[in-house]
């Protein structure tokens, strides 16, 4: 279902549609799995993998087409600015600043490994 489609009753975010969004290129075009979303303090939602922090892979995009490419990001349609969640198969919502393991030492992401803590990149300052 494309954004412009959805109903009012439809659409899961206290935000518009076209609430600007940071993904990466490896989310949107490489189908990525989407396992870090924040809502931050400014409004703005990332959208994220957790495999890159390089400024050149980051894209915006609108919310809309951020829940037309990974639609299981509606159940955090009510995260509260300023929070973040991760998930290795289940959501999981923090407030700001917190670390997450997301980098794994020794595998991909979900295979046994070590875990270590990574910050998750702010592409707006």
């Amino acid at each position: 279902m494309h954004e412009q489609e959805m109903t009012a009753d439809e659409w899961p975010f206290a935000d518009s549609t076209n609430t600007v969004t940071i993904t990466t290129r490896q989310v949107l075009r490489e189908g990525h799995p989407v396992l870090f979303v924040s809502h931050d303090s400014d409004g703005t939602w990332q959208i994220l993998c957790g495999t890159t922090t390089d400024e050149a892979d980051a894209l915006v995009i609108s919310l809309g087409e951020a829940l037309q490419n990974d639609r299981s990001i509606a159940s955090l349609a009510d995260m509260p600015r300023g929070w973040s969640a991760r998930r290795r198969s289940r959501w999981r919502q923090a407030a700001a600043g917190r670390e997450y393991s997301l980098a794994v030492v020794g595998g991909a992401i979900g295979s046994p490994g070590q875990l270590r803590p990574c910050t998750v990149p702010q592409y707006l300052a």
